[in-house]
């Protein structure tokens, strides 16, 4: 594995054109959620708040478009600084026909682990700081991330979920994990004509829970 260093280096050469965001939410053929400025804005700022340094580990990221934005939003805002985000994402290992190619296309290879079905988890978990789960599809799988992390809890600093309104009372107590202690929960909604979906935030180790939506 490259440093860090290596990887934000690396980044631009390494990666497909990304497409230029808006304040405006709009459907990507690359990715499962619809993408604007705000929410990446809204995502970077948290994980500056939250976590000084360390691996932000995304599970499901498929093409790995929505991280690659992020690596490159960040870069531009904090590297001057001397701030840089290790982010890897994971995804399963096609297996449709002849097809094992790995679904990545932006970011670079150092970036991108597979596991080898729906039901694994990347080991990699044991050192995240930060955990984002992107259109999960099985709570089962975001509950054993989270019983994993809280193994680790000293690292987890902060866990992400994206996916649509309807499907988060279904996840909801899959981050509820005794060991990690009581949670502060964050809702911050945006809306367009295609979908709806919700960025949620729960910083470990709070006293207090809030709830609010923009």
């Amino acid at each position: 594995m490259l440093s860090t260093a290596n990887t934000i280096d690396e980044y631009h050469s390494s990666s497909m054109d990304l497409p230029t965001l808006t304040e405006t939410a709009l459907r990507h053929p690359d990715c499962c959620c619809s993408l604007s400025s705000t929410l990446l804005d809204a995502i970077t700022s948290n994980l500056c708040e939250n976590i000084d340094s360390g691996l932000v580990l995304s599970v499901g990221s498929g093409t790995g478009l929505l991280e690659a934005l992020l690596l490159s939003l960040w870069t531009s805002s904090f590297v001057s600084v001397g701030r840089k985000l290790n982010m890897e994402g994971v995804e399963v290992l096609g297996s449709e026909s002849l097809d094992l190619h790995s679904p990545n296309r932006y970011l670079p290879e150092e970036c991108f682990n597979v596991v080898k079905g729906s039901w694994a988890l990347s080991s990699r978990v044991k050192q995240a700081a930060a955990i984002m789960f992107v259109y999960p599809r099985s709570t089962e799988l975001v509950r054993r991330y989270m019983e994993e992390a809280a193994l680790f809890s000293d690292k987890l600093h902060i866990a992400l979920w994206l996916g649509p309104s309807s499907d988060w009372a279904e996840f909801e107590p899959s981050f509820t994990v005794s060991k990690l202690g009581e949670l502060m929960k964050e809702r911050v909604g945006y809306e367009n004509k295609i979908s709806f979906a919700i960025f949620l935030i729960r910083k470990l180790s709070w006293k207090h829970t809030r709830e609010w939506d923009d």
